[in-house]
Formats: structure tokens, C-alpha cells, sequence
């Protein structure tokens, strides 16, 4: 009985185990579900989080690096253009002491000769943004003058410049309007001063469009603007966003001409803007680059762009990883749940025929004492009649008899049937050519299924690899299901039988009909010892539960499939001969 223990034992921690997965998580299904959350979500947090967390330090120093990028850049920038300027105007200047050096001073006297000086220059020096040319007395008059205005007998004895070029020598002016009321740059050369102490300035005039035209190679975006203001803080040149030339701009000097500082400020629109100063060489002039926040940053947007690009590509990648590895470990997990409960389930069946095996056996013995006497009574008494004179109850006793002789020969192959189950069956192995052997068992179901019009389809695999099994274990088990075939299906009906090997020399046989069908709710007990589908006396359920423990004691598998109303698939695989 220790077997029916263990049973009930089994059942029990089954039960129990289905219990608390109700108690705790309401279903069996709903505990995978619960499981594929909880996973997805800690891989997908375990992905996500250190992603964003790099990201965001990736912004905090692409943003740094782009700003020291940009600052130093700026830098760079700002001391090639105040460079380009300060050699600007000392190339100016260098042109005009040649120039006043090149020609006698009586030749700057001659209008005529002063005009030919300046166009043979022009000529030779088209790079040169002279506008004008004159020569001024010791008193400040103008004496001689070439360019686009009349300044001829103009008197500058009382501007801060002409005093300036008496004392220094030279001098070049910041942007004013002066007598053409025209702004210009103003840039004077003083000659030696004669005996008399008498002396000559020759005076030229540059137009701030030319510093516009060096300055602008910075200008790198449209929002951005570049100028030049005097400590005065006006401006000696157009901006685009801060006023024509001679506006005032309010600015913050460096502690050091050769410094360059960086202010920040909202400009009238409340946007942000950034402003770099640095000062020239060779003038009191300021160098001022100013750009909106937006385009100093718009590198930086890009690349924040794009990080979001690749960070939302590679969230969608580790999503789509993360539902993969879920469903693929959740899967196997449930497959091996299933494995697991089909194992229990077969454990429990073996069981089962352990434990009903042996009772069969013991009741089979116990039995049969009793059946041999009903059987020796009952024969005896018939053996009287017989010999008795006839009378009215003869024949009826001698009917009552045969029943009897009927029924004690029924229960004895029942007897023998339950003790064919319990009895270990010995494997006699030998080399089997499957096909044949199927012929053999169907030549025994011939004459009933010419009786009945059953049609028996073959559909044998020629060359089929040979098997090394028990030849008479294996013609009952065809044997069952074939009779279990011919009762299912209606005269008339159709049993069709397929043979063909897998892999690894596995011998597949498919026994198919297409009779009534076995109802799904009883499909899964079809191997149970004394469960049947057929009607009551029609059977034992002794056949199939046979047929199973042979086949598994023969190390190969049975399955079978089943649909009401449109038949039954029995598949059984058996190992191949090893020896071949």
C-alpha cells in the first residue's frame, strides 16, 4: 500500500502548491504574467537608468567642453581680426610716410601734380583705402586738396587733431564727422619742421566701411554681431544689432588691452546674449563680438539632438531585448513548469499501475479459487442433467448452466488480464522490421473489416531503419489500438497506418481513424488503468493502459490527438536498432 501513500502524498503537495500560487498571486497564469513584468521592468530599469544617467553627465560635459571650445575659439578669432585691424592701420600709415617721403614738398604744393601723385598710387597701391589727399601750412590752412569733397582753403588750426600731429609727429583719429559732416577716419603725417621752425601735415581720409569689410569675416552666423568702439564707447562702424557707426554702447573695458573678457546680459528682446572685448594695439579702440545664446549654443543643441536620436533608438532596442529575453525566459520557465507537472504526472501514473497492479494480481488470485469452483460445480451439475431424465426444467436449467459457464469464463480473462498487467514482463529483443510486423497484426483484422467495409490505408516507408524491440509485446500493443480503431469507426469507416523514421533512428508509426473521437475532458485519462470511452460492458480499460507501461518499457513514447466527430491519431516512436 506504500505506493498509494506516496500517491495520495503527491496529490496532496500538488494541491497545496496550487493553493498558495491562488492565495498569493490568484492564478497559475496570472503568477507568469506577475513573473514577465517584474522582469521586463528590472531589465528595462537596469538599462534605462544608467543610459539616462550617462546622458545627462554627457550633456553637463559636452556643454562644458563646447563652451571652453567656444571661448577659445573666440579668442583665436578675436586676436586675428584686432591683428588684422592694428596691421590695417599701420599699413596705412607706413603708405602715407612713404608716400610723403616719395615726392618733394613743393610737388604735395602743385594741385595739379598733387592729383597726379594720388591717382599714380591708387594705381600701384589698389589696396590701399585712401579717400583723399591734402596738405596743410603750420597754421592749419589747407593749400592743396584731391578727393571727393572741396576742402581747399579748410582751416583745422583749432581741432584737437592738428594739435596732436604738431606734437607727436603723427596721428590718426577715432570716427568723427568733421567739415564733411561725412564720418571718417582722419590720418595726418607732420614733415620735418624747416629752419623758420615752419612745418607741412599731409592729411588723408579712410572710410569705416573698410574695417566693416575685416571684421565681418567673423560675423559666422546671421544673429551674430561684430564692431569696434573708442573708449568713449562709441561706435566706430556699423553693428547690425547695436546701432549705426557713432552710437554709444555701454560696454565693460578689460583690466588688460590684451585680455579678452566675457560678459553676459539680456539684450531688448530678453533673450540672452554673450559678449567678448578685447582691445587694440594700436589705437584706444575695443574690439566687441557679440552673439544670442541661441547661436553660441546651436552646437551644442545639435548634439543634444542627436543623443536623443541614438538614446531613443537604443531605448527601443533595449525594449524590444528586454520583451525578448522576457518571453523567451518566461517561456522556458513555463515549458519546464509543463515538463515538470508532465513528469509528476507520469510519476503518478506509474504509481498508479505499481499500486493497482498489485492489487489486481491479488484480487486476480483470489478470484480465480472461487471461479474454479463456481466452474467444477457447475460442470458437475450440467454433466447430471445430462445424464438425467428429460423433464420440463432441463432445458432450462441446462440454459441457466450455460450462462453461468458463460460468466465464469468472462471473469477468468479478466483475471488473466489484470494479471498480465501486474506481471513483470521480461523484454525479449530482437531485430524487427516494423512494417512487416504491422502487416502481421493487420492479417488478424482482415476478415472484420471485410465484413464491416472498413478501408485500411497503408502508407509504409520503404527502406525503413529495423528496430531492436519485443516482437510479442509490440503485436498486443498494435493489436489494442487497432481493435480500438475498428470500434470507433462506423462500417464503412477509414483507419489509415503511416510509418516513417526521425532523427537519431527513431521509428515513428501513426495509427489514425476517423471514428467518434475522444471528448478532450476524458482524453487525458485514456491511459488510466480500468477508465473507458466505450459503453458499459464494453470493456475493461485494461488496453491502453497495457499499451502504455509496454511502451515505455520498451524505452519509446505514445501520444495521441483527438477531435469529436472527426477522429483519433495514436502515434507511437520506438528506438532504432543500435547496431546499425
Amino acid at each position: 500500500m506504500k505506493p498509494i501513500r506516496s500517491e495520495r502524498k503527491l496529490s496532496d503537495d500538488k494541491s497545496a502548491s496550487s493553493w498558495l500560487e491562488f492565495a498569493f498571486f490568484g492564478t497559475s497564469e496570472s503568477l507568469y504574467v506577475r513573473l514577465g513584468r517584474s522582469l521586463f521592468l528590472f531589465i528595462l530599469l537596469a538599462a534605462v537608468i544608467p543610459s539616462l544617467m550617462q546622458a545627462i553627465i554627457a550633456r553637463h560635459e559636452g556643454r562644458r567642453i563646447l563652451e571652453q571650445e567656444y571661448r577659445h575659439n573666440l579668442v583665436w578669432q578675436m586676436r586675428h581680426t584686432q591683428e588684422s585691424v592694428d596691421a590695417f592701420l599701420e599699413d596705412h600709415r607706413a603708405a602715407l610716410r612713404f608716400l610723403f617721403a616719395s615726392y618733394e614738398l613743393a610737388e604735395f604744393g602743385d594741385q595739379e601734380k598733387l592729383h597726379y601723385i594720388f591717382s599714380e598710387f591708387k594705381k600701384k597701391f589698389p589696396n590701399f583705402t585712401f579717400v583723399d589727399l591734402g596738405l596743410i601750412d603750420d597754421v592749419g590752412l589747407q593749400h592743396t586738396y584731391v578727393g571727393p569733397y572741396n576742402l581747399i582753403g579748410a582751416n583745422y588750426g583749432d581741432d584737437p587733431w592738428f594739435f596732436e600731429v604738431g606734437v607727436r609727429g603723427s596721428y590718426t583719429s577715432d570716427v568723427f564727422l568733421g567739415h564733411r559732416q561725412a564720418p571718417h577716419i582722419q590720418m595726418a603725417i607732420k614733415s620735418p619742421p624747416f629752419d623758420n621752425g615752419k612745418f607741412w601735415v599731409l592729411r588723408t581720409t579712410i572710410n569705416p566701411e573698410s574695417f566693416e569689410k575685416i571684421i565681418g569675416a567673423m560675423n559666422s552666423l546671421p544673429e551674430d554681431d561684430v564692431f569696434i568702439v573708442n573708449e568713449k564707447g562709441l561706435l566706430q562702424c556699423d553693428s547690425r544689432n547695436h546701432g549705426d557707426i557713432l552710437s554709444s554702447y555701454i560696454m565693460h573695458n578689460p583690466a588688460s588691452r590684451q585680455d579678452v573678457i566675457f560678459t553676459e546680459s539680456e539684450n531688448d528682446q530678453g533673450s540672452k546674449e554673450i559678449a567678448a572685448i578685447t582691445g587694440m594695439r594700436s589705437m584706444d579702440w575695443f574690439l566687441v563680438f557679440v552673439q544670442h545664446e541661441s547661436g553660441r549654443m546651436r552646437d551644442l543643441y545639435a548634439m543634444q539632438r542627436w543623443m536623443a536620436v541614438v538614446l531613443l533608438c537604443c531605448f527601443a532596442g533595449v525594449f524590444m531585448l528586454a520583451v525578448w529575453i522576457t518571453r523567451s525566459f518566461v517561456g522556458r520557465l513555463k515549458q519546464a513548469e509543463q515538463e515538470r507537472e508532465a513528469f509528476l504526472h507520469n510519476i503518478e501514473h506509474t504509481n498508479k499501475l505499481a499500486s493497482i497492479g498489485r492489487l489486481a494480481a491479488g484480487v486476480a488470485h483470489e478470484i480465480n479459487n472461487p471461479l474454479a469452483i463456481i466452474n467444477e460445480m457447475a460442470g458437475l451439475m450440467k454433466d447430471e442433467l445430462e445424464m438425467a431424465e428429460d423433464s420440463s426444467y432441463k432445458k432450462k436449467y441446462l440454459q441457466l448452466l450455460g450462462s453461468i459457464h458463460s460468466a465464469v469464463h468472462r471473469c477468468r480473462s479478466i483475471t488473466h488480464r489484470l494479471l498480465g498487467f501486474a506481471r513483470r514482463m521480461d523484454v525479449t529483443p530482437e531485430v524487427i522490421d516494423m512494417n512487416d510486423l504491422l502487416r502481421e497484426v493487420l492479417g488478424f483484422l482482415e476478415k472484420e473489416a471485410f465484413h464491416r467495409s472498413v478501408k485500411i490505408e497503408q502508407d509504409l516507408m520503404e527502406h525503413l531503419p529495423t528496430i531492436e524491440s519485443d516482437r510479442g509485446q509490440l503485436q498486443q500493443v498494435f493489436l489494442n489500438v487497432f481493435n480500438n480503431a475498428m470500434q470507433a469507426v462506423e462500417d464503412g469507416g477509414k483507419i489509415s497506418v503511416r510509418t516513417w523514421s526521425k532523427e537519431d533512428g527513431i521509428v515513428a508509426v501513426m495509427i489514425r481513424d476517423n471514428g467518434c473521437g475522444i471528448p478532450q475532458d476524458k482524453l487525458q485519462r485514456i491511459f488510466d488503468p480500468f477508465f473507458s470511452t466505450k459503453g458499459r460492458g464494453k470493456g475493461t480499460g485494461l488496453g491502453l493502459s497495457i499499451t502504455y507501461g509496454i511502451i515505455n518499457k520498451l524505452g519509446g513514447k505514445v501520444s495521441v490527438e483527438s477531435t469529436v466527430g472527426q477522429g483519433t491519431t495514436f502515434v507511437i516512436e520506438l528506438p532504432g536498432y543500435a547496431g546499425i
